[in-house]
C-alpha cells in the first residue's frame, strides 16, 4: 500500500490564511492569475501500481494492468483562471520551461478571459 498524502493546515495557519484573504478581497485578487499545467497520459500514469492476489494467482486476468508499448502517448496542457473568469488551455508541445510559459503569456489574449 502506498500511504497518502495529508496536507492539512493546523487551525492558526488557517486562520492565518483566511484572514489574509478577507483583508485583501477588494482589490488584491483581481492582480493575481492562478495558472497550472498538468501531463496527461494515455494510459494511465507512469507510476507503480499495487494489486491485492492470493499466491499463485499473478497471471489471471483481474489481475494484470494492461500497458502499451513506449507509453501509448501523452499530451501537456496548461490553464489559467483569474477573478475576471477562466483563460483558455493550451497545449504544450514538448516540455514547460520558463521560456514556454513567456510565450504563452505574450500570445494575443495569453491568458484567455483572464485578461480582460
Amino acid at each position: 500500500k502506498v500511504r497518502w498524502s495529508d496536507p492539512s493546515l493546523n487551525r492558526v495557519c488557517r486562520k492565518t490564511r483566511l484572514k489574509f484573504a478577507k483583508e485583501h478581497l477588494d482589490h488584491y485578487w483581481q492582480n493575481i492569475l492562478w495558472t497550472d499545467e498538468t501531463k496527461i497520459e494515455l494510459f494511465g500514469k507512469n507510476t507503480q501500481h499495487y494489486v491485492w492476489r492470493k499466491k499463485g494467482t499473478a497471471h489471471q486476468h483481474q489481475n494484470l494492468i494492461p500497458t502499451v508499448k513506449h507509453g501509448g502517448g501523452s499530451i501537456m496542457v496548461w490553464g489559467c483562471f483569474a477573478a475576471s473568469g477562466p483563460g483558455r488551455i493550451v497545449v504544450i508541445d514538448g516540455k514547460m520551461n520558463s521560456r514556454v510559459y513567456q510565450d504563452i503569456l505574450d500570445q494575443p489574449n495569453g491568458g484567455g478571459g483572464a485578461f480582460s
